[in-house]
């Protein structure tokens, strides 16, 4: 694998593993949290646990299969004919009984309906029907007089991309053309969306970004000297594959490339989630599974899970299956709303590995086992959710700066405090974090000796509960911030020298 970097890009990308057990060329993904679903032109489709790397069921469809859509409990493929199965277990569900003469190249759900567009151009409707006789009933086919490559939904709004170039938007009720935007030169593939933009990729190499308000195009985004083969988008971050095996990682907010990197083979498939990127290529039909959480868990986050690894300055001691635990008291015991005499009666019945997948979850937002980690939280009767826990870990930092009353340490700037935590000062500054591991008393204030200014001082605290910094500051305060760095030795993936980088701009 080649690696692409760049000031501002990402350092590395870690390949977990590959999954090799297809035997023909990947055309299609489906990533489901931490299940994969993957279909191949060897007929067959697939069910991977990601976390264990096993194949938990595999069907053999008897077509090439070019696409794969989720709803409720079951996966949808599409070749010459639909199918529908049974997610947990792959039963067959449903079989199309018309075998056509041409391929749907693609498949998406809206409501209740399924919507396949075949190399004909023709789109269909089907109504699923799950009672007595399972099927496929039609209720619409329009052509669009090119080939359906791409469907997204956006709005209640359907979106098609087609072999002419064409990115067509449509009601999906009537299917009635609203309006079209600007073609690509070539077949476009995919359509994703992000705020109020359509974002599209073709085999002209270019990607699109319009104005969802307007139809405006507002640019053409130019990361691939080959043909655009696949898109996924997770929160602002858009990942993109071509043919000649190139994948990169582009920020819509910074509007910049932040990695490239490629592997062998044409990349048929990308799909993505704040855990994984998975790219399914034509070479050896390999699945290629990265470890992308360190992409959307930087700055404070990352601090946490630094300390949460550590083990440093724990005051909180579960005894489990297996051995003893260490927790952060006032951390665990806030965030989860739990007694630490709760916590510990429940976890004496639980195994080591239960503790650690359900506590890096707590500390981190990360989990490649949602069911254990949902599990544990009924269990307890802890009103959090697997999927938002990276936004409450943000909204805790930012809860506790504003409880003064639960501060415990000052640092004295100009004969005037600050309070802080020192749960903070220990995860966020490797110089607090040298001195509580090296001194033993109880003290709970300290003079600062940067000869930064109070304000500076108190901006920088700030910033350390927040990860966020005023939209206007003085030079002085700048200039102050930019030492900060090094003095308090913020941890390597402080955002704060980036952020004061965008205020010189």
């Amino acid at each position: 694998m080649n690696e692409e970097k760049n000031d501002d890009s990402i350092q590395e990308l870690k390949e977990a593993y590959i999954l090799k057990e297809h035997t023909q060329e990947i055309r299609t993904l489906l990533l489901e949290k931490d299940k994969l679903f993957s279909a191949s032109f060897d007929y067959n489709l697939k069910k991977w646990d990601l976390q264990t790397q096993k194949c938990i069921w595999s069907q053999n469809c008897n077509s090439y299969l070019f696409s794969l859509a989720r709803y409720k409990d079951m996966i949808f493929a599409c070749g010459y004919q639909l199918y529908a199965f049974k997610e947990k277990d792959g039963e067959l569900l449903i079989e199309d009984s018309e075998v056509y003469s041409s391929y749907f190249f693609k498949i998406s759900l809206y409501k209740d309906l399924l919507f396949a567009g075949n190399q004909n151009g023709n789109i269909h409707i089907y109504e699923i029907c799950l009672k007595d006789k399972k099927q496929f009933i039609l209720k619409k086919k329009v052509n669009l007089e090119a080939e359906i490559l791409g469907i997204s939904f956006h709005n209640n709004l359907v979106y098609f991309g087609l072999s002419s170039g064409a990115i067509q938007e449509r009601d999906p009720e009537t299917l009635s053309l609203l309006r079209s935007f600007e073609k690509h030169k070539e077949d476009t593939w995919s359509i994703e969306f992000y705020k109020n933009y359509a974002i599209t990729a073709a085999v002209d190499g270019l990607i699109k970004k319009f104005d969802l308000e307007t139809g405006k195009l507002i640019e053409n985004i130019s990361l691939h000297s080959n043909p655009i083969i696949s898109i996924s988008r997770t929160q602002s971050k858009l990942f993109t594959s071509d043919e000649n095996g190139n994948f990169t990682i582009y920020d819509l907010n910074n509007e910049k490339k932040i990695y490239g990197s490629t592997v062998e083979g044409a990349i048929w498939a990308c799909v993505s989630n704040k855990n994984w990127l998975c790219l399914g290529t034509t070479h050896a039909s390999q699945i290629h599974i990265f470890d992308v959480s360190s992409i959307f868990y930087s700055g404070l986050i990352e601090d946490l899970r630094i300390l949460f690894e550590r083990k440093e300055k724990c005051d909180l001691v579960l005894s489990c299956h297996g051995g003893n635990f260490e927790l952060h008291s006032f951390f665990v015991t806030r965030i989860l709303k739990k007694k630490p005499e709760e916590l510990i009666n429940f976890f004496k019945t639980q195994t080591l590995e239960t503790c650690n997948i359900f506590f890096t979850w707590v500390y981190t937002g990360r989990t490649k086992n949602y069911e254990a980690v949902k599990t544990i939280l009924d269990d307890l009767s802890i009103d959090l959710s697997p999927d938002n826990q990276v936004e409450k870990l943000k909204h805790f930092f930012i809860e506790i700066y504003e409880d003064d009353e639960s501060k415990d340490f000052t640092i004295i700037v100009e004969k005037k405090g600050i309070k802080v935590h020192k749960f903070v000062l220990l995860m966020r500054s490797d110089l607090y974090r040298g001195m509580f591991l090296s001194v033993s008393d109880n003290s709970n204030c300290v003079n600062d000796y940067s000869g930064k200014s109070f304000n500076s001082v108190q901006t920088l605290v700030k910033f350390l509960y927040t990860n966020k910094l005023p939209k206007s500051l003085s030079q002085s305060i700048i200039d102050d911030l930019q030492d900060a760095v090094d003095y308090y030795q913020l941890n390597e993936n402080s955002s704060l020298l980036r952020i004061l980088k965008e205020y010189h701009n």
